[in-house]
């Protein structure tokens, strides 16, 4: 019926086969039983010999369900003795190389192949005697055969541990399948509670690490895991976290770049196995930190997060990373550093303030506008979002480019600088007053805009803060920097300072402040001065608001220093413009008075109907 004829001639057993057309299921499982009995029945050395005549038979066949099942038989029957037969018999049906390369053939081959394995557990799993290698064999070649068929052939080992295959013997059965098949493999064995399963994970902790940092890096390189692969891998490491050996052999370490892989994907799944799998990464990282980017620093650290130990060589390596990079590219990494570090462990930021600290200047590096730019995202995360250790690299940065700092750019780092403290506060206050010492002989070259523009950013600040205390008194910190840092380094040399800057300044500090003290008395001996013509003539608006009143001077109407302002401003009414420009500066009545009295011609009727209209 099976299409094989067996003949017995003085005691000897002779094989052999005939073409037959296609059988339906049923006889082929059929045919394949006979044969698996006759296989049983007859002495070894015939069934040896009888079975090379099949397979020699067979070699141009192309009925590959009946020769899978007919392989599965005999090594269900024979599998001690016929092992090497049927390795040889399953090569040809199963290998990517056989009758045909093309595509189609492959796959028609490998859904057959899935089919007779499966069938043949189903079938012979009442026996519990069916030895599952080739079982596994036949899936770890179709998975190779055909990718799309990973999920298939997956089914087929999940059915043999269904059927009661043993764990340890299935894997040791995989070590040739694809990553895949084998993480598929694990996924399973993951969900299960036995006891054998704690031993498994315990005794290929290596091998299943390997495993994982291979299909990591594969992932990493482009062959991205879909969502079931991704929860899959998640399982296996969580499992592989609980059940890691307390110790692994020093030589099964891994390799950097798959680790680092790893790491990357799946690092906040590493847990306990964190230490060991990563212990060779961490070496190479801290010895080489221009190989890895400030990324795989961040994602190493959040994977290492159970071993403060590694945590801190890492910080550390970080800051050594920093010291390879070109000014455009720390400053790239730098901008976006605050939010990455607020997701790193403790022990990974102590590690890179200890870091910082030691290399507190690595900011110098920077240019000027690189360093204007970080203040200016930096101050817009705000003084709670940027950690202590990168705080630290800012004053040896500001204090090295002070100067070239503008005023808003010095406003944005007094305000990341402000942590509420009175220390902070002193230490803004003194960057200002250095700012002011070492501005003021620029400004004699190039003009004292830069002074107008510093108090007009500060007077801006302080009234945006102006509920924020930074001293815990009621001073807030821009009314600080503006009395302490600029009218206190201007008053000590206001002797250069221009007289419409110090009335600046005087008009926005508290009269009863001692800055305007010391305003006041400088402010009085330029006025006099310049009265005097000494230093250059006093402008007429100037001596305006003098005389109002509305400078810190106090002066007494009918006293020589008011009688010398009233001459000056008469005198400086040449013609239709001046006259124009003191009604636009809205004397007082006594001070108009004053002045059409000392004219005495006709520019004191032109200046009394000027007032009058």
């Amino acid at each position: 019926a099976a299409g094989y004829i067996v003949e017995s001639t003085s005691g000897r057993w002779r094989v052999s086969a005939s073409p037959q057309p296609y059988h339906s299921e049923r006889q082929l499982s059929q045919m394949a039983e006979l044969f698996g009995h006759f296989l049983a029945s007859v002495p070894e050395r015939e069934a040896q010999d009888g079975f090379r005549i099949i397979l020699s038979q067979w070699a141009a066949g192309s009925d590959f369900e009946l020769q899978a099942l007919v392989a599965i038989e005999a090594y269900r029957h024979r599998g001690s003795t016929m092992k090497a037969e049927l390795e040889e018999m399953l090569s040809p049906i199963f290998s990517p190389i056989g009758v045909s390369t093309s595509r189609e053939d492959k796959l028609r081959r490998a859904h057959r192949a899935l089919g007779v394995t499966t069938r043949s557990m189903l079938r012979h799993d009442r026996d519990g005697e069916q030895d599952f290698n080739v079982v596994a064999k036949a899936a770890c070649i179709v998975a190779s055969i055909a990718p799309e068929l990973m999920s298939e052939s997956a089914g087929v080992i999940n059915l043999a541990l269904q059927r009661g295959a043993s764990i340890h013997q299935v894997w040791a059965s995989l070590l040739q399948a694809p990553p895949l098949l084998r993480l598929s493999f694990l996924a399973v064995v993951a969900e299960r509670t036995e006891f054998e399963v704690v031993n498994f994970f315990g005794d290929h902790a290596a091998a299943v690490a390997h495993l994982c940092t291979e299909v990591a890096e594969a992932s990493d390189s482009g062959s991205k895991l879909d969502k079931t692969g991704k929860q899959q891998m998640a399982l296996v490491l969580n499992r592989l976290s609980t059940n890691f050996p307390l110790y692994v052999d020093p030589s099964a370490a891994l390799q950097s770049s798959k680790v680092l892989a790893l790491a990357r994907g799946f690092g906040k799944h590493l847990g306990f196995a964190a230490p060991w799998l990563l212990r060779t990464l961490v070496r190479d990282m801290s010895k080489q930190p221009g190989r890895f980017s400030a990324s795989d620093f961040i994602a190493v650290a959040v994977a290492a997060k159970s071993d403060i130990k590694l945590c801190k060589a890492l910080g550390g390596a970080l800051v050594g990373l920093w010291l390879y990079l070109s000014p455009q590219m720390l400053l790239e990494v730098m901008v976006r550093m605050p939010l990455a570090l607020n997701e790193t462990p403790p022990a990974f930021r102590q590690g890179l303030k200890e870091a910082c600290t030691e290399h507190e200047m690595l900011l110098r590096a920077l240019q000027p506008k690189h360093l204007s730019r970080l203040i200016e995202v930096w101050s817009d995360c705000g003084y709670d979002k940027v950690p202590e250790s990168l705080m630290r690299l800012l004053p040896g940065a500001v204090d090295f480019h002070l100067l070239a700092l503008d005023a808003r750019r010095l406003v944005a780092l007094s305000r990341l600088l402000n942590n509420g403290s009175a220390s902070a506060a002193q230490s803004v206050v003194r960057i200002w007053r250095k700012w002011t010492e070492g501005s003021v002989h620029i400004c004699m070259l190039r003009g004292w805009g830069r002074f107008y523009d510093a108090l007009r950013e500060v007077c801006r600040w302080r009234e945006l803060d102006g509920g924020v205390s930074a001293t815990g008194g009621r001073t807030t910190l821009g009314e600080a920097v503006l009395q302490g840092g600029l009218a206190e380094g201007l008053a000590e040399v206001a002797q250069v300072v221009p007289l419409e800057l110090c009335m600046e300044i005087s008009r926005l500090v508290p009269s009863t402040s001692l800055v305007a003290c010391m305003f006041r008395a400088k402010m009085e001996e330029k006025v006099r001065c310049a009265l005097r013509g000494v230093g250059g003539r006093l402008p007429m608006v100037v001596a305006v608001a003098v005389a109002n009143g509305e400078t810190l001077l106090k002066i007494e109407k009918g006293s020589t220093f008011w009688e010398a302002l009233v001459l000056l401003i008469a005198d400086s009414l040449k013609g239709s413009r001046e006259i124009d420009l003191f009604c636009r500066s809205r004397p007082r009545m006594e001070l108009r008075s004053a002045v059409i009295e000392a004219l005495g011609d006709w520019r004191s009727l032109e200046l009394s109907m000027s007032l009058s209209a």
